[in-house]
């Protein structure tokens, strides 16, 4: 996503152009990483495969760019699980933001269904 804005300062107008990034970006950056963090915890091992099956079929369809883009999405149960141990690898790595937004707040648009 690319965000322009033209901003004035000392009477000159300046256009800035940003780019966000959003999970996909970072899914395709950490796959790897996240798949051997995900090796080495208590899960059973059809589990984890699911949960990776699930995250690559997700952001083969879908780039999110802000939290609350989930409410637009129906996540099935796999889904959320899956993107909440996105989020847990992502915090194991004592890193609490993701693509530019906190991680309490994608938490907090991402819910297992009980």
């Amino acid at each position: 996503m690319i965000v322009s804005a033209n901003v004035m300062s000392g009477g000159y107008t300046q256009n800035y152009h940003m780019q966000y990034t959003g999970l996909q970006h970072f899914w395709n950056t950490n796959e790897v990483a996240f798949k051997n963090w995900l090796h080495h915890r208590g899960i059973l091992k059809p589990t984890k495969q699911t949960y990776i099956n699930v995250l690559v079929g997700f952001f083969k369809d879908n780039d999110v760019y802000r939290p609350n883009d989930f409410r637009t999405l129906k996540l099935k149960d796999k889904e959320s699980r899956g993107l909440c141990n996105l989020f847990n690898y992502r915090e194991d790595k004592e890193i609490n933001i993701l693509a530019g937004h906190p991680l309490e707040k994608w938490r907090r648009f991402v819910k297992i269904p009980i």
